[in-house]
């Protein structure tokens, strides 16, 4: 009985969400905007747990992941690429938006 009355509600606050938020258009697809974010006008990446993913090349990531004690990576070139904090930092893009890598 426990189990029926949590997939009710369950079903019942996805539909309140779900009428509350307005589908958006990416390209040819259609998304909820708490869920992911549109890159460039076509292409999708995913918040995850409030982790905002962001596109590097043909792939999302996730700036959390990407740093551990040792290194950070960023995305060069359509590319994840190691951060040299000993360089200097250069802008990178996400979306239409530029910013410093250290400062997500």
């Amino acid at each position: 009985m426990a189990r029926l009355l949590s997939i009710v509600l369950t079903a019942i606050l996805a539909g309140v969400v779900a009428a509350q938020e307005a589908l958006l258009d990416c390209g040819d697809s259609r998304y909820f905007p708490s869920q992911y974010t549109c890159f460039d006008d076509d292409f999708l990446c995913p918040i995850l747990s409030g982790d905002i993913y962001i596109r590097c090349g043909d792939a999302c990531y996730s700036t959390d992941q990407y740093t551990n004690d040792l290194e950070t990576f960023s995305c060069s070139d359509d590319t994840l690429q190691p951060y040299d904090p000993s360089g200097p930092e250069t802008l990178e893009d996400c979306g239409d938006a530029r910013f410093f890598p250290s400062q997500v």
